[in-house]
């Protein structure tokens, strides 16, 4: 009597489920032309993928163009840690203004929404057994863990920023609006937004008002996860 097998790797391996397979089928046996091809027996393929991509950004309610397709996982890895180093090395090749003398600055914080808490701490963790330098993570430890600040109130999925250290090059100026220090009481009279009177007493509103402006832009970086 043969001993039943269990298979425990799927991490690396995983069956093709039935339904999968029998999507799959006619693109394996009939049209298997490249999508990205200039022939009309791969071209007309293009549509099967965009509407597989629809699907799938459905299914997860994504936009279509949030959807990326990669033959493997060392390549999706390797998506984002060469959008992560563009950005480091743009950030570096920041000039001044009349000399060009490159700033060399350094990224030291990456914002990003919940969306992106994945992605982003496999870019700063994933430590790959590299054959080459070209095929290694050279992202590996480069945001120390304070540095990887998931922001709430993101909204946009695919959105990411990075920043520098302030004391190299100043990003945001907040100051007092008006130069008004202390928080200010004021009446609560206006009828469009509350009542003067309640269970008649007097209401009272508390401001304290600031303002901001971008200093310079140098040392900050936006980009979206790529298409």
């Amino acid at each position: 009597m043969s001993t039943p097998l269990v298979y425990l790797d799927n991490n690396a391996t995983t069956s093709v489920a039935p339904e999968v397979l029998e999507a799959m089928l006619p693109y394996l046996r009939e049209a298997y032309g490249n999508p990205s091809s200039m022939h009309d027996f791969g071209g007309h393929l293009s549509r099967v993928v965009d509407h597989a991509r629809g699907q799938l950004a459905a299914l997860i309610g994504a936009h279509p163009d949030e959807i990326i397709f990669t033959s493997c996982g060392t390549e999706s890895d390797n998506t984002a840690i060469a959008s992560a180093l563009a950005a480091r090395t743009a950030m570096a090749k920041q000039t001044e203004p009349g000399s060009g003398e490159r700033l060399n600055l350094r990224p030291v914080t990456v914002a990003f929404p919940a969306d992106l808490f994945g992605i982003v701490k496999n870019v700063n963790e994933f430590q790959p057994q590299a054959v080459t330098v070209d095929n290694g993570n050279s992202m590996y430890g480069f945001f120390k863990p304070e540095g990887l600040v998931e922001v709430p109130f993101m909204t946009d999925a695919t959105d990411w920023l990075m920043f520098g250290d302030p004391n190299e090059a100043e990003i945001v100026e907040l100051a007092f609006l008006n130069g008004q220090q202390e928080p200010q009481m004021l009446v609560a009279d206006n009828p469009a937004v509350g009542q003067m009177f309640v269970g008649g007493r007097i209401q009272y509103r508390i401001s304290h008002d600031y303002e901001a402006e971008c200093v310079d832009y140098r040392n900050a970086y936006k980009a979206v996860v790529a298409n």
